[in-house]
């Protein structure tokens, strides 16, 4: 008490003292992988270290011995948990001396200024988690007799005639499920009481606050930075998704997507951590605010957690070469249950600007309502009401086969690959027959095709070529509806600066280059199908443009041709007023990928 009294004496003006007091007492960290523990120690170390004043005429210096981080800062797959407490052991008296004598080694350990002194109390919890595993193994091994002797106790009430043997196999097979589960209580037994805070080179493979920090109630705050892992990417296996998905079922009683990227995962393993009152903190990619997986996840979350407030911003936070070009989020989460989401958009300098407020239950993805104009969302909910959902338009995309697939010479079907055009007079190859055939079973030849990466031009082809894509969107539509009326009046609305711009909100922002990805799946909340009037006006047009390729889109919105059909387009759904407003728009939201884009990393 002397030397606490006298360190805080001397330092009252520095941080030396409340940092140090932060780290002992608040601060806590996990990471798979040891090293990162090593670092985040290092960080500390030297935070504390700079607070001191050296003097000449004090043992060493007089700089204070900085403390024992190893148990604040542990390696441990934060996302898998294990069972403790009632759910697999019984906390009696001497379990609970135990795990309080290991509490205060632990104490003691933090400010130990000798290895003589850390290697006893290493020595002193070693003896106290070994006596710890024995207790809890026995414990396991008198609850299993006891399920024996019930068991047993059917065993012998069952009567002599007719079907005692069937009986009896059913209760051996209790007998085996009986060991299967003991084995697996006594092997998380192990697991926890084996956990050695003091091994600096391993990882555990289960993540438990209570055991690891004497956390019981919850934190107040969870940070973190989940790395940006896809579903698809090797480094997530199979056995991985399933460990990650059952825990979340575990923890939520509900599933995740398993398509879902590892950062989702993250955040339903940290509001859980939470507790009543808490707050979570999280910079990701933004990708997934505008996916099918992302979307599944927010209607996931709606009942159990709150994302109160998400920046959007034009910094690239991930040094990974495969996600260099990955804008971050930073995003507030809370176990509160709230209706409504803060939302800002930060650019280089990271001063947050255009605040808005949307609510958190959404039919559309958060991301699609984060980007959309106010007067846009207005003309959607205008027209989709008057959209008849008709069966016969329905979309999909292209083969994605191989290139080195296709052929020149033994096929007539041509094939689209880069080639934009406004009709698929131009082709890029031929598809082999076994593709075709494989095709022609499954799926129509497409009607219209759109591109599915975005670059400088939007564009919607007229499929008269009647030519598979590459990797485009497609719709289809009935054999008799091919070159009708409606073949043509969609090709010309969905050449309109109205979906394109709607293409441009619900699509993917995050790729290199400003590129946007504009998937099928996004099309299926666009109001497709009515009963348009202008098909003579779109066979006129579109033999106007079915010879040339189409403009940047700066460049292709001011052209004659396509300021007749975003008129006929804002006179049919009578929103002529708004129709500057929606070029403008989609200007803007290109302008904002591509130079998000240019952001320095």
């Amino acid at each position: 008490m002397t030397e606490i009294s006298d360190t805080f004496e001397r330092y009252r003006d520095s941080d030396f003292g409340r940092k140090l007091y932060l780290i002992q007492n608040s601060i806590f960290g996990v990471d798979i992988q040891s090293i990162a523990c090593q670092i985040a120690k290092l960080r500390f170390f030297i935070s504390l270290t700079i607070e001191q004043t050296p003097n000449k005429n004090s043992a060493n210096f007089g700089i204070k011995p900085l403390p024992n981080l190893e148990t604040r800062f542990v390696a441990a797959n934060t996302l898998i948990g294990v069972q403790t407490e009632s759910q697999l052991f019984v906390v009696d008296d001497i379990i609970q001396q135990m795990r309080n004598e290991i509490g205060s080694i632990r104490e003691k350990y933090f400010m130990a200024s000798s290895r003589q002194q850390k290697q006893m109390y290493i020595g002193q919890e070693n003896k106290l988690r070994n006596g710890l595993e024995r207790a809890l193994s026995d414990q396991q091994l008198e609850w299993a007799e006891q399920q024996k002797r019930r068991i047993d106790q059917k065993i012998a009430k069952i009567p002599k005639e007719k079907g005692r043997k069937q009986l009896r196999e059913q209760l051996q097979k209790d007998y085996e499920r009986l060991e299967k589960e003991l084995n697996s209580r006594l092997e998380k037994i192990r697991r926890i009481a084996r956990w050695d805070p003091y091994d600096q080179n391993a990882s555990a493979g289960f993540f438990d606050p209570e055991w690891m920090f004497g956390a019981k109630n919850g934190f107040d705050v969870v940070i973190g930075n989940p790395p940006y892992i896809e579903a698809r990417n090797s480094l997530l296996s199979d056995s991985q998704k399933t460990a990650y998905g059952n825990q979340v079922n575990a923890d939520w009683g509900e599933s995740l997507p398993r398509g879902s990227d590892l950062l989702i995962y993250f955040y339903a393993c940290s509001a859980k951590l939470l507790n009543n009152f808490g707050n979570g903190c999280f910079i990701t990619q933004n990708a997934w605010l505008n996916t099918d997986y992302g979307h599944k996840f927010q209607k996931f979350s709606l009942s159990k957690f709150s994302f109160v407030k998400i920046v959007d911003t034009s910094a690239k936070f991930f040094s990974d070469i495969r996600s260099q070009n990955i804008n971050a989020i930073i995003t507030v989460f809370t176990r509160k249950l709230a209706k409504n989401i803060e939302y800002g958009i930060a650019g280089a300098d990271m001063i947050v600007t255009d605040k808005r407020v949307i609510k958190a239950k959404q039919s559309m993805k958060w991301g699609n309502i984060l980007s959309m104009p106010e007067f846009y969302s207005e003309i959607l909910s205008k027209m989709s009401p008057n959209s008849h959902m008709n069966r016969v338009i329905s979309f999909g995309q292209g083969l994605n086969f191989p290139l080195k697939q296709m052929s020149n010479n033994d096929s007539d079907l041509p094939i689209i690959v880069k080639t934009p055009q406004f009709d698929s007079l131009a082709v890029d190859g031929r598809v082999r027959k076994a593709l075709t055939q494989r095709r022609q079973e499954k799926e129509k030849i497409p009607a219209l095709i759109m591109p599915r990466g975005i670059g400088q031009r939007h564009y919607c082809i007229f499929n008269s070529n009647q030519a598979f894509s590459y990797s485009h969107v497609e719709l289809y539509l009935p054999d008799e509806l091919w070159n009708s009326d409606m073949h043509y009046c969609l090709w010309l609305y969905l050449n309109s600066s109205f979906v394109w711009l709607f293409r441009e909100i619900t699509g993917r922002k995050n790729l290199g280059g400003g590129l946007l990805k504009a998937e099928a799946t996004d099309m299926k909340l666009l109001p497709i199908s009515f009963n348009f009037d202008f098909s003579q006006d779109a066979r006129k047009i579109f033999q106007t443009l079915k010879t040339r390729e189409p403009l940047p889109i700066n460049e292709e919105i001011v052209t004659l041709e396509h300021l007749l059909i975003d008129e006929i387009v804002a006179d049919y759904f009578g929103f002529r007023e708004m129709e500057e407003k929606t070029r403008d728009a989609l200007r803007d939201q290109v302008q904002f990928r591509v130079t998000r884009a240019q952001a320095p990393k």
